[in-house]
């Protein structure tokens, strides 16, 4: 389960890194939305607060600085809940 996560993550998180780059509203909309099934999951609050806010932002087809500004925060907070839930796994072995 946490695996799945781990892997997962990254995935999402690469699918909404292009959809930002190339601006694609629907894109974006469509794979913050799956972010967040994943990290709601996992009850990682601040992670699923940027998700939705990017979420409806670009419900709207708007604010791709703003979009672009909230991706930077949720990559960072994305590798630190990785690192965390490594580090939880390790200390259970």
């Amino acid at each position: 389960t946490m695996d799945i996560v781990v892997k997962q993550i990254p995935m999402d998180k690469a699918a909404i890194n292009d959809a930002v780059l190339s601006a694609d509203y629907s894109k974006i909309k469509a794979s913050t939305h799956r972010m967040r099934s994943t990290v709601s999951l996992m009850g990682i609050t601040a992670i699923e607060k940027i998700l939705e806010e990017m979420e409806n932002l670009s419900a709207s087809a708007t604010g791709i600085e703003k979009i672009k500004t909230l991706n930077n925060s949720l990559t960072l907070l994305a590798e630190q809940a990785i690192k965390e839930i490594q580090n939880t796994q390790v200390s259970y072995i």
